[in-house]
């Protein structure tokens, strides 16, 4: 997903579906699009399977040194639990029992709860896409001991949109530590 800000709107200005795609391939097509809108974003990318690998290659392989990918690209866990804070980085306090205490949540469900409160608010354009449409309202979670567990069907898309809230909203914030070596070379035959 390619969000623009546009005033307070969020804008997707794109979509792109890599199933099956290696990670090499992955690392390009980022770094081509990155580069039509002027290396000047920032990145969210889910550490699942293929993320830890395609952040390890962007953040050090020397011919991606130009997109400035270790200060702009991100990583996020989504089970990873931290404070939770609104779209502006505020920490969201709670009052229990009488004492403030700050709210801490699965990256999965507070990317989750953005997205909901700016769909609400109207914050969001984007062109009809019936897949999108699809998978957000066929979404699902539910409760579990603690935190929400939500569907893993069709999630993608879905993820896609919650890693780059994460990048808006805690990118600054996030360090990933890259361990990965590897010689590549760009080049057309």
């Amino acid at each position: 997903m390619i969000w623009q800000r546009v005033g307070k709107m969020l804008r997707r200005v794109g979509r792109v579906h890599l199933t099956g795609a290696g990670y090499e391939l992955q690392c390009e097509i980022i770094y081509c699009l990155d580069e039509i809108f002027g290396f000047s974003g920032r990145w969210g990318i889910d550490l699942g399977s293929a993320g830890i690998v395609v952040v390890q290659m962007m953040h050090s392989l020397d011919i991606y040194n130009d997109g400035n990918y270790p200060d702009r690209m991100f990583g996020f866990q989504f089970s990873e639990v931290v404070d939770a804070t609104d779209e502006d980085g505020n920490v969201i306090v709670q009052e229990k029992n009488g004492k403030e205490k700050i709210e801490r949540l699965p990256f999965k469900q507070i990317a989750t709860d953005l997205w909901l409160q700016r769909y609400q608010g109207r914050g969001v354009e984007q062109v009809y896409d019936p897949e999108v449409l699809e998978h957000y309202t066929n979404h699902t979670a539910t409760q579990g001991q603690r935190h929400l567990i939500y569907d893993k069907k069709n999630d993608h898309t879905i993820d896609a949109d919650r890693v780059a809230m994460l990048a808006k909203v805690y990118g600054e914030d996030r360090v990933v530590d890259v361990f990965a070596g590897g010689a590549y070379q760009r080049g057309a035959a």
